[in-house]
């Protein structure tokens, strides 16, 4: 471990018994370093149970509101290279601490935080966000999953996030289709600008014959299931999260925005079709099979009809995609931080 160099990962997660969170990002940016660096999350402890494992190997868990880690950090050696996932108060206030003692700042920017905190906290979020942004955008080096987010169109990094391994492209299965039952999946976090409680509510008004599946779920909330939507907690074995894709015709991405999500190239890996709304038509450059619709009933039907009657050429064209591939994300993050 001597010969490491140091790297401190700051994230907004919360960890539960120093090892889980309620999400899989991590865990690949954690994974590219550990073979080059002595790693080292910063982060806060909860006693809520989460169910990503994302602390394992090598890598070690600080808890910033601990006087142990506050010691630990004032002895880094002054070239310790500090990556902040994401831009939010925790996050910023660590960046203010640090800037007292280092110089050596990444920040991954993985989403629009403009477009969440306006939908989150209304006009004033997006100003908070703005003078969050300023505070250390001139003293961080940018990375970004896609082009929109570079906010100060100076000189950025830019990166493809991806979780597809080969494992993705084994025993692709052909789907069972019958226009008179649609399987709809949903796979990922339940929260106000994922959009997913706004789509059952439009959905549900609809005439159509579906089922959906909505993985996600944490342990702090209770629903109901009906006789069309079915809610269940995250998961987070590779082959149950493939299972689930196969299981359904369409995958649904209902955010009020996004940048690069990864779930739309899953879902295409396993060949099946995305259906996304136009708030973030930009995710479907480039990609065969991920079909825009406007935020109403008549348009998402017809678009659920479209892709039901089109079903075998779709899922034949799906397969001319150029994927972006988890070992080739971790490279470029590996060579911006060398």
């Amino acid at each position: 471990m001597k010969n490491f160099k140091n790297l401190c990962i700051v994230s907004n997660d919360k960890f539960y018994k120093k090892k889980y969170t309620n999400h899989n990002d991590l865990d690949s940016i954690v994974e590219a370093f550990e073979r080059k660096y002595n790693i080292k999350i910063i982060g806060r402890n909860t006693k809520t149970k989460l169910k990503f494992l994302t602390i394992k190997r090598k890598t070690r868990f600080l808890d910033f509101f601990s006087f142990k880690t506050l010691k630990y950090i004032k002895a880094l050696d002054k070239k310790t290279k500090f990556l902040f996932i994401s831009l939010t108060p925790f996050n910023v206030f660590i960046f203010l601490f640090l800037r007292f003692f280092f110089n050596n700042f990444f920040l991954y920017l993985r989403s629009n935080g403009f477009n969440e905190y306006k939908i989150i906290f209304g006009s004033l979020g997006k100003f908070f966000y703005y003078l969050m942004l300023r505070v250390v955008i001139n003293n961080v080096k940018l990375i970004i999953s896609s082009k929109d987010l570079n906010f100060n169109n100076s000189f950025c990094y830019l990166v493809k996030p991806s979780e597809l391994t080969s494992q993705w492209f084994k025993n692709l299965k052909n789907n069972y289709v019958n226009s008179n039952n649609v399987r709809l999946l949903y796979l990922g976090r339940y929260r106000k600008e994922k959009g997913i409680e706004d789509f059952i509510k439009l959905i549900n008004f609809s005439n159509l014959n579906f089922n959906m599946k909505v993985y996600g779920i944490d342990y702090t909330n209770s629903f109901v299931n009906s006789k069309k939507v079915e809610y269940l907690p995250q998961i987070t074995k590779l082959n149950e999260i493939i299972r689930a894709y196969d299981d359904c015709n369409i995958f649904v991405l209902p955010s009020y925005t996004e940048s690069s999500p990864k779930v739309i190239w899953e879902s295409l890996a396993r060949l099946r079709p995305v259906i996304v709304f136009d708030e973030i038509s930009h995710v479907a450059k480039d990609k065969i099979g991920v079909y825009v619709c406007k935020r109403n009933l008549d348009s998402l039907i017809k678009t659920i009809n479209f892709i039901m009657n089109n079903y075998k050429s779709i899922t034949k064209n799906i397969k001319k995609n150029k994927f972006p591939l988890k070992k080739q994300f971790q490279q470029q993050l590996i060579n911006i931080l060398k």
